[in-house]
Parts: structure tokens; sequence; C-alpha cells
């Protein structure tokens, strides 16, 4: 028997942030309600020499494939540029204390990405 998550199995305390949140319920709305098969085995590509992660196969209780992913011409300890971890002088920060804080900000942040476009 193959286990499945549905969208709208939640925990309590999520169904309370989604009840208290009307940005939250707006885009939920937009979530197709679909079971997704949940892998029960992974198979991971490691280089024997490098220990470098190649790829990963997720597969379901009934032998099925359910995803790839392979990384090609993977190269290491690459320079990098003195500003490569650089903080930008306009980053915005904000600090979230509670769940609902955190899914708060991040709507706020998506709408603000969508407005853009």
């Amino acid at each position: 028997m193959s286990r499945k998550f549905r969208t709208d199995d939640t925990s309590q305390e999520v169904q309370e942030m989604i009840e208290n949140n009307p940005q939250m319920k707006e885009l939920l709305k937009r979530v197709p309600k679909k079971s997704f098969p949940i892998p029960t085995l992974t198979l991971y590509r490691i280089g024997k020499e490098d220990g470098i992660l190649y790829s990963t196969q997720k597969y379901d209780d009934k032998g099925n494939k359910l995803s790839e992913v392979a990384y090609e011409n993977v190269q290491i300890n690459l320079p990098l540029a003195e500003d490569a971890f650089a903080i930008p002088k306009n980053l915005k920060i904000k600090v979230a204390k509670t769940l609902n804080d955190y899914t708060t900000i991040i709507i706020e942040e998506h709408t603000a990405q969508l407005k853009k476009k």
C-alpha cells in the first residue's frame, strides 16, 4: 500500500495560522488538492574519490521512479570573487518571532515580487 501526502493534511498549528492569515488563505485556494506519493527509497550516487553527490533517485514502494536529480560538470574549490558574500547595502532585515510572523513575511515578499512583474 502506497503512503500519500495530501496538501490538505496539516497540523493544528498550521490550520490556526492559515485561519488567522487572509493572505495565506487566498494563496492556498490556488493549491491543487492532489495526493503525492511519498518516496520510500532514495539512492545517492556519490563519487568514491571526491565524496561529491552526483545524483539522487527517489522511488515509491512499488519501485516506480518518482524523481531524479543529476549534477554534471561538477567543479570543486573554484576561486570566489572578493564580494561573493558581501551584504547588499539596501538589504532589509525582518525578524520573525513566530511561525505566523515568518509566513506573513514570506507572503509579503512573494506578493511584492509578483507586483514587480
